[in-house]
Formats: C-alpha cells, structure tokens, sequence
C-alpha cells in the first residue's frame, strides 16, 4: 500500500505541474482580461491550451478506476470498475496526439510551449503506465505467462485502436455506452476499407508501442526511486 500512496503522491503532483504551467501561461502571456474566463468559445480554443485540462482528466480515470477496483468490496464491482479501466484506457495515451495542436502563437513563447506539451503529454504516458501497472498488481499479470502475453498483445494495440477512435473519428469512451450502435457502424466501415485498415493497423502498433515504452519507463523509474 505503500508504494500505491507513492504512485498517487507522483501522479497528482504531475498533474498539479500541468495545471500550473497552463494557468501561468494564460495569465501571464494573454492580455489579462478575467472576463475570458467565461468566454466558452475562447477557453474552448486551442489558443489557450485548457484542453490538456479535459484531456488529462479523461487520462487519469483508468488509473482511478484500477485503483477504486482494488479497494471494491464485491466481485461485481470490482469487474465493473476494470471494465470503465479498460474502456478509458487509450485515453492516457491519447495525450500524445496532442502534439499536431503544438505551433508557434502569438504572446507565448516556443520554448514555454514545447515545456508545457511534454510536461502533459509525459503526465499522460506515466498515468497510463501507472493504471497497467497497478491492474498488473491487482490481477497477478507480472508473471510472464502465455495468457499474459496474449493479454499485453491484444491490449496495447487495442489501446492504439482507441486512440484512432477519439483522434480520427472523434468518439469519446462514453459513445460506446451512449451510442454503441453508431460507434459500431463506424467500425464496420473502417473493416470494409483497405485503407482505413491500414491507417487503423499503424495506428494500433504506433501507440500500443508508445504505451508500452510509457509502463516500461514507468516500471523502471518505480524501481530507481523505490517505489
């Protein structure tokens, strides 16, 4: 337990490190108007780079979700909870797609941006890493066991999958509950495409790959710092 309040301490200080890089840039580079606080279409803008604040959000639920599912009191509970962990999985890594919004602006300079970026998009990786690691723990898979191998080869690209979904197709995890039907008809179109499926192939490989270097990583910082 231990090494679990650890892992919770890092996670909410990286996040805390990204809010504040955010809001230092928005009070700091933008004219300082506090009325823009409510003007929805301007926070709503890439501009102000509030949209890592929903995204990391959105990333840090799997791993609220492992580590809720450990506590859980019945079976039930505990498989539902893995279950909302798997679904909102890709949405740790999806944070790295992030980087297409990442150009030069206006009032902030390059270099502020670039830190801020990799301060998000790494915060995203380690909470992914984080939520593989503590259902790994919760579940006994740190064995490397056949099951084990097909669980991790089905799941990083599945996670890659997910990603295409929201970046692409711009599905959230929630339209598989909310519009299941429509999020599987976009599937069944991607099937029948070539192209679709090949653009769907590298994308399951590219940041399956991306997550699994993030739990590695991740594993191994745990190790140095002795967590």
């Amino acid at each position: 337990m231990k090494s679990l309040k650890k892992s919770d301490s890092l996670a909410l200080t990286s996040l805390a490190i990204c809010a504040s890089l955010i809001l230092f840039r928005f009070f700091h580079f933008h004219p300082t108007d506090w009325r823009l606080l409510i003007d929805f279409p301007f926070i709503r803008s890439g501009n102000t780079l509030f949209f890592f604040g929903w995204n990391l959000i959105l990333a840090a639920l799997p791993y609220l979700f492992i580590r809720l599912a450990e506590t859980a009191s019945s079976k039930i509970f505990r498989y539902t909870l893995t279950a909302f962990w798997l679904l909102f999985l890709p949405n740790a890594p999806y944070v790295i797609s992030d980087v297409i919004h990442l150009r030069p602006r206006a009032h902030v300079p390059y270099w502020y941006d670039v830190l801020t970026f990799a301060s998000c998009m790494g915060t995203g990786l380690l909470l992914g890493g984080w939520a593989v690691l503590a259902a790994a723990r919760s579940y006994g898979w740190r064995s490397w066991s056949s099951r084990n191998k097909w669980l991790s080869g089905l799941l990083f690209p599945l996670c890659g999958f997910g990603i295409y979904l929201g970046r692409v197709l711009r599905w959230n995890s929630w339209d598989l509950l909310t519009r299941p039907m429509a999020v599987f008809q976009d599937i069944g179109s991607i099937m029948t495409n070539k192209v679709a499926m090949f653009t769907v192939c590298i994308y399951g490989l590219a940041y399956g790959l991306v997550l699994l270097l993030g739990v590695v990583a991740t594993k191994k910082a745990a190790k140095v710092m002795g967590y």
